[in-house]
């Protein structure tokens, strides 16, 4: 049987992400969820659906029915390393 509600792990898991961005995604409304006291739930019709209109690369599995994304989140600067001298 087919879930219908992902929790913030899941979520992590089918986008390779870590827990900071998984809920910054989520503070940010990008993903659709449904907010539960604390917690986040994500309907997996609305969060398929969002995946797959916002993927940058597409595979499909051997069989066709599963579709992944490759793609990265972070809004982070990029820090310039220092020498030593």
């Amino acid at each position: 049987m087919e879930r219908l509600i992902y929790d913030i792990k899941d979520i992590m898991s089918v986008m390779n992400i870590s827990r900071n961005t998984a809920y910054k995604l989520m503070r940010q409304e990008a993903i659709p969820h449904i907010r539960i006291g604390n917690r986040y739930k994500i309907p997996a019709h609305a969060f398929h659906s969002w995946l797959k209109n916002r993927q940058v690369g597409l595979i499909s599995d051997p069989d066709g029915d599963m579709l992944s994304a490759v793609s990265s989140v972070s809004d982070r600067p990029v820090k310039e390393e220092r020498s030593v001298l």
